[in-house]
């Protein structure tokens, strides 16, 4: 190695050094390389010196380069639960928000979406297999994932979106026991205000019919919903429902409760299947609210609440603090620090409806 030949050279007698590196052949080249050969101490200690360098400084963010280096497989796991099918909730912006918190997946962690495909009775046992991965964090959207997430581990961190207070994980959101933590969707807050936003949408509006997800554990929903309508002076139907097959009958129920508006109660079963919902509700000409402002843009009239994005967001600052070494425990559950307003005028006009001028001033987004 040429490394070699510098400590060699360093080392060497004056005259055999120059004797060394002196060419016998070419007397003009002999003349450089004479001048150049006392340089040869320097340049073995530059060597030195760039090794020591390099050995201290890669020393010092050795975790972080280690973690660089290794394969994929071998990164630290972040995997997700998710009840997928058929529209999933994306996937992009959660690896986006951990991007920005410096989680890059495939570079130093790895981002893994374990898809239920639409049956969440298959969440324990997709739990239980990120257990056996050594998931370093499980995210978990919705009470099914998260419930079959706390089953499975005491250990592993957990970072939900859930309904907490409401569905009985936690006693109180400041305090989450064990090794859970995560960000609540504020169902008894959100639900009977979407109540309010519709009525304003539509003061004619008398009769408001609620679809419900049958597999949601609140009990405190129904009188949180009952307390808002009899505020509004309006009348409520509820139906309930436990899959994509029963939408359909249940509106058509609704309707002929004489229901002329529809209030889609917080559920991942009709975020998932936000462009059924929006069909349906086109069809029979029911104008609907619902959670999400993707369920707008599938045919709703209109959405209130927390974005996605600013889910995401809280979701992946939690997985850094905790990749960073903190505690679930430590972290209090947060709430949504945002909420919007999206109306969609396009199924205002195919529903015939004139939409409050001030309400259009209110909305965050119009969807022309």
């Amino acid at each position: 190695m040429r490394i070699k030949s510098l400590f060699r050279d360093a080392t060497m007698p004056s005259a055999h050094r120059h004797a060394h590196l002196q060419p016998k052949s070419d007397p003009a080249r002999a003349s450089a390389w004479a001048l150049a050969a006392p340089n040869a101490v320097a340049r073995a200690v530059a060597c030195l010196l760039v090794i020591s360098t390099a050995t201290l400084f890669y020393g010092q963010i050795g975790g972080f380069s280690s973690a660089l280096a290794q394969p994929g497989d071998r990164l630290p796991l972040i995997g997700w639960l998710r009840i997928a099918v058929p529209e999933p909730i994306p996937g992009a912006p959660l690896r986006s928000a951990l991007a920005t918190r410096g989680l890059i997946d495939g570079r130093n962690s790895r981002l893994e979406i374990r898809d239920a495909e639409g049956q969440i009775e298959r969440f324990p046992a997709m739990a239980e297999g990120l257990v056996r991965d050594n998931a370093k964090v499980i995210v978990s959207f919705g009470p099914d994932a998260t419930r079959a997430a706390m089953a499975a581990t005491r250990t592993i961190p957990i970072v939900a979106v859930s309904a907490f207070v409401e569905e009985g994980l936690v006693s109180q959101l400041s305090h989450p026991a064990g090794n859970f933590t995560g960000v609540s969707i504020l169902v008894n807050e959100l639900d009977p205000k979407r109540l309010e936003v519709l009525k304003e949408l539509l003061p004619g509006t008398t009769h408001i019919g609620v679809l419900n997800d049958a597999s949601t554990r609140i009990p405190d929903r129904p009188a949180a919903m009952a307390a808002a309508a009899t505020q509004l002076q309006i009348s409520l139907s509820t139906e309930s429902v436990v899959a994509p097959n029963e939408f359909e009958p249940a509106i058509l129920r609704l309707q002929a409760a004489g229901a002329t508006a529809l209030a889609i109660n917080s559920s991942t079963l009709f975020a998932t299947n936000r462009s059924r919902v929006g069909e349906l509700a086109l069809k029979y000409r029911l104008p609907a609210i619902c959670q999400w402002r993707e369920m707008v843009e599938a045919g709703c009239l209109a959405s209130y609440g927390t974005t996605q994005k600013e889910m995401f967001e809280l979701v992946a600052e939690y997985v850094g603090r905790i990749f960073a070494g903190a505690r679930p425990s430590s972290l209090p559950i947060v709430q949504p620090r945002r909420f919007e307003l999206v109306i969609n005028q396009n199924v205002a006009r195919l529903m015939s409806l004139t939409i409050p001028q001030r309400m259009l001033e209110r909305a965050d987004e119009v969807i022309e």
